[in-house]
């Protein structure tokens, strides 16, 4: 090209750029060594993911199917536009905690309003993504959430490890083997350049020059790494332990030992295969090298479940200088590894072991006999450091708190479960005290479910009559009362709370009693009995006042002011919300300040001034904007619906319906859908959609049934829903009427939810035919969905549940759900009185 001279115009800027491409989000942990020659595996493995939706990689502890998964995982990260998600379980200790493990990884709150799988299959959807269940073998049982999830979602593809294949319906096996190994004729012919190119031999030689860097591979040593390979049958994690090893001693060194070890050793339990026999050995020699200080601690350190920090092995015992001293000689042996969790604060490193290496250092804590003695300290080390974060908890400094909390999630329920299981006054004295100190953790983290079952499995067990038993009991009974009311399960908080209450009067435990009442407050609001709840309530307020407990009384004044409310005295509700307003704000707790402003604000809203209930909430969402909490901002954004549905911007408050809605689905809340339905369907028959308002409608009535909840009819009187459903029926005429009503209550809680979908144009007569997810009202009058009726079907051909299982790539237990409701939507007493009524009007 030639040389331009001369002055130089500005070229014109071009009319169109691309966008930047976003890449799928993802939480892979980053790859901090080298990834040894399995291409082909993950070509073959990435081919089945194309076509498969469950792909388990099988085969013996220490083959690399972690690391193989991981690989695969980060090479289809494109496929995979909403996510690809790694949930390790290897610190999972049940197999009914694998779904909220799944949960923590894709970002999904647990309202205990029903199962947490539902929930994760009304999340995920239609949405394309990868789900990598690392570690499954210990956690079997939690196979039919898998099938649940496969058979809820349409799009979701799930990629396992595990020892063993879960034997559910769609599954490919993968096994993956060790790696291939140069026979003893190869390692005498071929040139260390070209023994280089065998996996096994490329894996120890990398990991060796990451403790030697001058280690090379060369004639006088290639027939020892062979040796070496071979004698651990090429299982990555034991070639990587033993390369660990080069810089204490030269392959042929190494090499006498392995041997001197493995004839020793000649294997561990008969019912493991001979690799996991290999392994074992390998172990044992890994192990032995370590220095009696070493070895204490790396079998203490198997108390952990997940990952640690050093301040956490430090209050073990060991002092912070032999703690780090001791941490940094097992990193330095690969019997620890480093993790990509960071602590609280940003920079605390963290480190676990690999599951296989831990079962490992649990045998030799038992062997030892010190596995009492230490899973108790683990215990009191957890409890420590829930009591030190209790009190942070209802604070404005709770943020750091309950960020270390997460971190600890594992170990915290090892110390549970250690406690349940010992059974002792010591330890269930133990366990009543953490369950206390985790309240808020649990209620901030959406673990309600998880933190009620912990309490019900704790005072069920037995406890001396003392009276600081009593006291422990009573403060624990608070935990899982308040738990049970966020839960809806008022009766089960009543009993817990009243009891606490009792206890703590006569312990003279005064603190304890004022947030036993306040909670028994809301419990007594759930079970509408309005009188009982002010009086507990207003007794709250007095006892926190007494005892100076400002936080306390901040929060007993926001529960008495919804009873007020509720009860109908919305002066005396104002008095208290502001009281409560006030203290939350001198605290400096933007989260509770927002949940007064929403009260406020509702307060407002009933009262007929909805320009000082927009500002109130307004102000509210630029809180919890700074907090990032979801759940509160879909709260007022359907409360300001209400509000624009009051003024009558009927676009606005379906707008506002439809994104509020859209955020609570991702937490699973069934009940907390009803109103926001209730408003929408107005909404939509102010903008003159009367046949999808009355689906709407329908859709509320069904999830109320479905929940046991009853209408109330100031919230309806609030949004004048008589008056538009009247409209409706003028519109359609009351045959029409009932029959969308009838339709929208016939859908899933999925189709449900859809019909919140937004127009496809501003042109759009009707909600419903702007959906594709909204199907035409059913002209046979059947009650059943499609899947039901698919159900029916086989019913009629005589399958049995497990037949129909397969058939429809479920689980039993979600076969059995559907007959159910089938059962009750025909109101049949049995299977073959279902098929008859429904082939007797036509639905079959």
């Amino acid at each position: 090209m030639p040389h331009r001279t001369g002055p130089q115009r500005d070229e014109p800027p071009p009319l169109w750029r691309p966008r930047p491409v976003v890449p799928p989000p993802h939480n892979l942990p980053p790859e901090l060594t080298s990834f040894v020659q399995r291409e082909d595996e993950v070509r073959r493995i990435r081919a089945l993911l194309a076509t498969t939706r469950l792909v388990t990689l099988t085969g013996t502890g220490g083959a690399g199917k972690t690391r193989l998964a991981l690989r695969v995982a980060a090479v289809v990260r494109d496929e995979f536009p909403d996510g690809v998600f790694f949930v390790p379980l290897a610190g999972v200790a049940h197999a009914n905690l694998v779904a909220r493990a799944i949960a923590q990884a894709l970002g999904v709150t647990d309202s205990g309003q029903q199962s947490l799988v539902d929930s994760l299959g009304q999340y995920i959807g239609r949405k394309r993504l990868l789900l990598v269940l690392d570690n499954f073998e210990h956690v079997m049982a939690a196979r039919d959430d898998v099938a649940d999830l496969l058979a809820t979602t349409e799009r979701l593809t799930i990629l396992v490890t595990s020892l063993d294949p879960l034997h559910i319906y769609g599954e490919h096996q993968f096994p993956v083997l060790p790696l291939a190994l140069p026979s003893e004729a190869d390692a005498r012919r071929l040139s260390p350049g070209d023994l280089m190119g065998n996996a096994a031999v490329r894996l120890f030689v990398e990991r060796a020059q990451a403790v030697q860097p001058h280690f090379a591979l060369n004639t006088d040593n290639a027939r020892d790494v062979v040796a070496i390979c071979r004698r651990v049958d090429g299982l990555p994690l034991a070639i990587e332990l033993a390369a660990a090893r080069i810089s204490m001693f030269p392959p042929h060194a190494l090499l006498a030992r392995l041997d001197h070890r493995l004839s020793l050793l000649t294997g561990g339990p008969v019912n493991l295969s001979p690799r996991q026999q290999t392994l074992r050995n390998t172990l044992d020699w890994s192990y032995n090298l370590l220095d009696p200080g070493e070895q204490a601690l790396f079998r203490r350190l198997a108390a952990f479940r997940g990952s640690f920090d050093l301040d956490i092995v430090a209050a073990l015992g060991e002092s912070q200088g032999d703690a780090a001293e001791g941490v940094a000689a097992l990193l330095d042996k690969s019997l620890l590894m480093t993790s990509p969790s960071a602590g609280a604060d940003g920079d605390a490193a963290r480190f676990a072991m690999l599951e296989t290496v831990r079962e490992y250092a649990l045998e030799q804590l038992t062997h030892a006999g010190e596995a009492a003695g230490v899973q108790r300290a683990h215990a009191r080390v957890m409890l420590d450091l829930a009591e030190r974060a209790a009190p942070e908890l209802t604070s404005g400094r709770r943020g750091p708190w309950l960020s270390r909390l997460d971190l600890e999630i594992d170990n915290l329920r090892a110390a549970l479960e250690w406690a349940v299981a010992d059974g002792t006054d010591a330890s269930v004295t133990l366990g009543l005290r953490l369950a206390a100190a985790l309240l808020w953790f649990w209620r901030f983290r959406g673990y309600a479910a998880e933190g009620q079952t912990w309490v019900a499995q704790l005072v069920d067990l037995p406890l001396a009559a003392t009276p600081a038993a009593r006291e422990t009991r009573a403060a624990a009974l608070v935990s899982g009362g308040a738990l049970a009311w966020l839960r809806d399960d008022h009766a089960t908080a009543r009993a817990w709370l009243e009891e606490s209450a009792r206890l703590a009067q006569t312990a003279g435990q005064t603190r304890v009693e004022a947030y036993a009442l306040a909670n028994l407050g809301q419990a007594l609001m759930g079970q509408q009995d309005f009188a009982a709840a002010r009086a507990v309530e207003r007794e709250s307020v007095r006892l926190f006042r007494a005892l100076d407990d400002r936080w306390g009384l901040a929060q007993a004044l926001l529960f008495l002011g919804r009873a007020e409310r509720d009860g109908g005295d919305h002066e005396a509700a104002r008095a208290a919300a502001e009281a409560s307003l006030r203290l939350f704000t001198d605290l400096g707790d933007e989260w509770a300040m927002a949940l007064s402003l929403s009260h406020l604000a509702f307060l407002d809203y009933l009262q007929g001034d909805t320009r000082q209930a927009r500002q109130r909430l307004e102000q509210r969402l630029a809180i919890e904007a700074r907090l990032g909490d979801k759940w509160s901002t879909n709260q007022a954004l359907l409360l300001l619906a209400n509000i624009d549905l009051a003024e009558g911007d009927f676009t606005r408050a379906a707008g506002l319906c439809r994104r509020g809605m859209a955020g609570l689905r991702e937490f699973g809340l069934e009940a907390a859908l009803v109103d926001p339905l209730d408003v929408l369907g107005c909404a939509l028959a102010g903008l003159g959609q009367y046949e999808a308002a009355a689906r709407v409608w329908g859709a509320a009535t069904a999830i109320r049934e479905a929940s046991r909840l009853t209408p109330s009819a100031g919230r309806r009187a609030d949004i004048h829903f008589d008056a538009f459903v009247a409209r409706a029926r003028d519109a359609l005429g009351a045959e029409r009427l009932a029959a969308a009503i009838a339709a929208g209550a016939a859908l899933s809680l999925d189709d449900a939810v859809a019909l919140a979908a937004p127009p496809a144009s501003p042109d759009t007569a009707a909600l419903s035919a702007a959906s594709p997810a909204i199907p035409p009202a059913p002209t046979t009058g059947s009650p059943l969905t499609p899947r039901e009726t698919e159900v029916l079907r086989l019913i009629a051909q005589g399958r049995t549940n497990q037949q129909i299982a397969v058939a429809l790539t479920m689980s039993t237990h979600t076969v059995h759900r559907h007959i159910s409701h089938i059962l009750t939507k025909l109101d049949a007493p049995s299977r073959s009185a279902a098929v008859a009524t429904a082939t007797q009007r036509g639905w079959l």
